[in-house]
């Protein structure tokens, strides 16, 4: 994974630290802030170049690059907030690109849970959501979401930063 591994030492605990805080940070307020992600993507940077040279800071800057962009195109949509982009990119500078595109799929579903979660004992919000699935299933285009209050948005920062803890803690992607 990187040059990171998935071995335990004060890396991973920074690692983990700070997904937890960011995880709480989305599930608190509903968004990851600039001041959190940009130094946690400098400190990935930093430890990667520590702990792998040259290699390790190139693997750091393809992960937040990969990370970056995956969801670069969401977010242009408007189907995600810029907290999540940059708290991808940062893992990725922590984890490497492969490892990184693992824990935005194992961040995926997990996001997928949280939403049938919020849909349990919200008919509206299910017809509003199976109405969106099928204009896009039958090429209508993509939905158009309305601003949603806090309490009713998905925190998928949190299910990132969880995708990205069983990733490294597994080894996927490396």
């Amino acid at each position: 994974m990187g040059s990171l591994g998935n071995q335990w030492g004060w890396q991973q605990w920074l690692l983990y630290g700070g997904l937890l805080a960011a995880a709480l940070q989305d599930l608190s307020w509903r968004r990851i802030p600039n001041w959190f992600s940009l130094p946690f993507l400098a400190v990935g940077l930093v430890v990667q170049g520590l702990t792998g040279g040259g290699r390790g800071l190139l693997v750091g800057l393809l992960g937040a690059a990969v990370g970056l962009l995956l969801l670069l195109l969401p977010f242009s949509l408007r189907l995600l907030r810029g907290g999540d982009v940059k708290l991808l990119a940062a893992m990725g500078a922590w984890l490497g690109p492969l490892p990184v595109l693992v824990a935005t799929l194992v961040g995926a579903v997990l996001a997928g849970v949280l939403v049938a979660g919020l849909l349990v004992g919200r008919p509206a919000l299910r017809r509003e959501v199976v109405a969106n699935l099928r204009g896009l299933v039958l090429g209508l285009g993509l939905p158009r979401p309305p601003v949603r209050p806090p309490h009713l948005a998905v925190p998928l920062g949190t299910a990132l930063a969880a995708g990205g803890v069983l990733t490294h803690l597994f080894g996927w992607g490396s």
